[in-house]
């Protein structure tokens, strides 16, 4: 019989206040009359003895045979009883049969109070714990409940807050790592300028400061933001599979009550004793429980509140950096339009005076065809002239005169002779003018070639800055990021 030693196996049921119930004491019956000492009073018989050991029957039970077989043995002398003895012991056996009937009366009337008390108490108590179950797990269920939806909130963040990094990132990759990139090939073309083109000029003053821009301000601007959000979503990641987890056990003991207020007792089932502990070492107070669920949800809230307010963080600090990145790169797209204008009107300057250089060597190459016929063709009247003089010089001594006819061959000689000097000179300086010209054109060719080299440079950078427009396909800067065979082509 397990009960009478329960507190015995679970000695913590000692701690427990329970019902008081008023139970009679058990009371003997009378003691045989010391005047009936030393009788065979009716019951001494093993008959009656193990009748007692019997469940109750009719009257007749025990064989008259064996009674009176019993009693022959006992009594071989035949001793009689007197009429008194016999009187007294007939009062004793009445006496004692009533009073024990009343007693178990009395006692029964007790049992049966407490029997139904004691019912009505423990379907009381049977309800007062159904109710317990039916409390605890409506409060179990308003806590997954609040648990799924703070599951469902925190998930929509964790997925607005990876959207916003992936667009912060797809911002740095477009408005930061894109102008770098640009910047860095256009102070490298601009370095390839030849010769007296290569100046240190206020376009790359500007580039060098928008370089130090997009290396250190705009990444000071957004490197933080981003370090946070990386941050937050491995914070929200942990907190939802805290929340799943919770979840999960807020699920499970709904599940093992609810399958407890529908148990039937099974006829096998068994005292689980060891389970009677008023305070079990792996549990704790269920304001404890609701403390601890209520500060998940809480800190759970807490993270998507810092998360949401982080967010607007990130776009406030893309929008500085993107007016950074915009404001020096309009300075720099100003000034390189500037510079390639610039560079256009040299070279046609250069160009210009390349032309008229090489027009003037043109008529000079011609002059001076001109005047060297015009040299040679004097050859012959100065020949004409002079062998004239040779053959008056044959005339008869007493002919040989210096007469007007001699005067005039030697002034056309004279003429000739000056006049073939002074085209001589005019030969001499259209020369020196050809070969200083034809300085000037190489100069002037180089200085174009420079010149072009410098318009083109200026042209494939103003050609790469388009593409830093915010309007260009995302695609196109992609590719001309990754991709230097496509940026060149895209660039030319």
């Amino acid at each position: 019989m397990l009960f009478g030693t329960l507190r015995d196996k679970a000695p913590e049921l000692d701690g427990v206040p329970t019902e008081k119930w008023g139970s009679e004491p058990f009371q003997a019956g009378s003691a045989v009359p010391d005047s009936l000492q030393g009788y065979n009073l009716p019951g001494v018989s093993p008959f009656a003895k193990t009748l007692a050991q019997k469940k109750s029957g009719p009257p007749g039970q025990i064989s008259l045979q064996h009674l009176a077989t019993w009693y022959q043995e006992s009594n071989r002398e035949l001793k009689k009883h007197t009429l008194e003895e016999w009187k007294s012991t007939m009062d004793y056996v009445k006496q004692r049969s009533v009073q024990r009937k009343s007693l178990s009366e009395s006692t029964r009337g007790s049992s049966t109070t407490n029997r139904d008390s004691i019912k009505s108490h423990l379907n009381t108590k049977q309800t007062d714990v159904k109710d317990s179950f039916s409390q605890h797990l409506n409060e179990v269920s308003a806590f997954y409940r609040k648990l799924a939806e703070t599951e469902r909130n925190l998930d929509r963040e964790l997925l607005a807050l990876q959207q916003s990094i992936r667009t912060t990132e797809s911002w740095v990759s477009s408005r930061t790592l894109w102008p770098q990139k640009v910047n860095e090939r256009c102070q490298h073309y601009r370095d390839q300028r030849l010769g007296i083109d290569l100046v240190m000029d206020e376009l790359e003053i500007a580039l060098g400061k928008e370089c130090l821009e997009l290396s250190t301000s705009v990444p000071a601007a957004t490197s933080g933001a981003l370090d946070t959000a990386y941050d937050l979503e491995r914070q929200i990641v942990n907190m939802l599979n805290d929340v799943s987890e919770e979840k999960k056990r807020k699920d499970k003991s709904r599940s093992i009550d609810t399958k407890l207020t529908t148990l039937k007792l099974g006829l096998n089932a068994k005292p689980a004793l060891d389970s009677v502990v008023l305070r079990p070492p792996n549990a704790f107070d269920v304001e404890t429980w609701r403390e601890n669920t209520e500060a998940l949800v809480d800190s759970a809230n807490t993270l998507r509140g810092v998360s949401e307010q982080h967010r607007d963080a990130m776009k406030d600090a893309v929008a500085l950096a993107d007016s950074i990145v915009l404001e020096f790169g309009d300075m720099v797209d100003t000034m390189q339009a500037e510079k390639l204008a610039f560079s256009l009107s040299a070279r046609d300057d250069v160009e210009q005076l390349l032309i008229a250089t090489k027009e003037e060597l043109a008529r000079t190459e011609h002059e001076i065809e001109y005047l060297e016929t015009a040299i040679s063709d004097k050859m012959h009247p100065l020949s004409f002239a002079t062998q004239r003089l040779a053959s008056r010089s044959e005339r008869p001594a007493q002919e040989n005169t210096i007469d007007s006819v001699h005067h005039a061959l030697i002034q056309e000689v004279a003429e000739l002779d000056a006049s073939v000097s002074t085209l001589q000179k005019e030969l001499n300086i259209n020369m020196n003018n050809q070969s200083d010209l034809k300085t000037m054109e190489a100069m002037l060719e180089e200085d174009f070639g420079i010149k072009k080299v410098t318009v083109n440079l200026e042209q494939r950078c103003t050609n790469i800055r388009k593409f830093l427009s915010p309007d260009t396909d995302q695609y196109i800067q992609h590719r001309l990021l990754t991709d230097d065979e496509f940026f060149d082509l895209m660039t030319r």
